[in-house]
């Protein structure tokens, strides 16, 4: 037990030491004893033997009464988190509900889902955008709620007037649709080196032009035929806005490849 007055009267030296060490020790115990200090300030911490186990209290901030910091008690390595032989202690001292223990206790990952009640979505309830069913989705179901199922892009294609190529593609099922794009690498109307210019999947031009190209495709390749009109490809100048023909050697042409 250690209490006493913290005002310091004027004494000798030896005096002074004297309180200044009651003093230290109040302190050092956290003004330990049966009974609350008599003199009290806001914030002071009072360790209160009076009951067991023992209780570390707080002054409260109006100075007119004592707040219980923790149970001395569950401080005490029997109890604490650390001890991981006694994990219903320790899960009693979080607070948790017996749901809450349920779910530490589960014997696997789905388990603890069926406790907190997490189903696994159907594929109905996963694509259903009315739903109101929480819960989780697997990669399978997933796939299949997904409209689409694979992407890949031709490596850049050379483009020259009428040629025709037969480029395979690794999505193993007939493509639901493919954009071309031209590629600028070397600067030609107003687009500097790596510029894409979306055109369109057949005729490039207006009137009866052989501009742009056709593509066709299955499960395993994409059929390509360019136009038999040179340049190829008429595009809108990105300075003027016109329509002009491409530098066809300043260009290439990639696929773009949804599945």
């Amino acid at each position: 037990m250690a209490q006493t007055s913290y005002t310091i009267a004027n004494g000798s030296g030896a005096v002074v030491r004297a309180r200044l060490n009651e003093v230290a020790a109040a302190a050092q115990s956290a003004n330990s004893g049966g009974t609350a200090p008599t003199e009290t300030v806001a914030g002071m911490l009072w360790f209160d033997t009076s009951v067991s186990p023992a209780v570390l209290r707080q002054r409260n901030a109006a100075n007119t009464g004592w707040l219980a910091v923790r149970d001395v008690g569950a401080l005490q390595a029997a109890n604490n988190l650390s001890e991981l032989g006694n994990a219903a202690t320790a899960r009693t001292n979080l607070g948790a509900t017996a749901t809450g223990a349920a779910v530490f206790t589960a014997a696997s990952a789905a388990a603890a889902r069926t406790t907190l009640g997490v189903p696994n979505l159907t594929e109905a309830q996963a694509t259903n955008p009315a739903s109101a069913v929480f819960g989780l989705v697997s990669g399978e179901r997933l796939a299949a709620a997904s409209v689409l199922s694979g992407y890949w892009s031709t490596p850049q294609q050379t483009i020259e007037v009428a040629a025709s190529r037969t480029i395979a593609h690794p999505l193993g099922v007939a493509p639901l649709f493919v954009k071309p794009f031209l590629v600028c690498t070397t600067a030609d109307l107003g687009f500097s080196v790596g510029q894409e210019v979306p055109v369109n999947e057949n005729l490039n031009a207006a009137a009866n032009a052989s501009y742009g190209q056709s593509i066709t495709y299955d499960a395993s390749n994409i059929y390509l035929r360019f136009g038999g009109a040179s340049p190829v490809y008429q595009i809108l100048n990105n300075t003027t806005g016109l329509a002009e023909g491409i530098t066809i050697a300043r260009w290439r042409l990639i696929l773009r490849v949804f599945a």
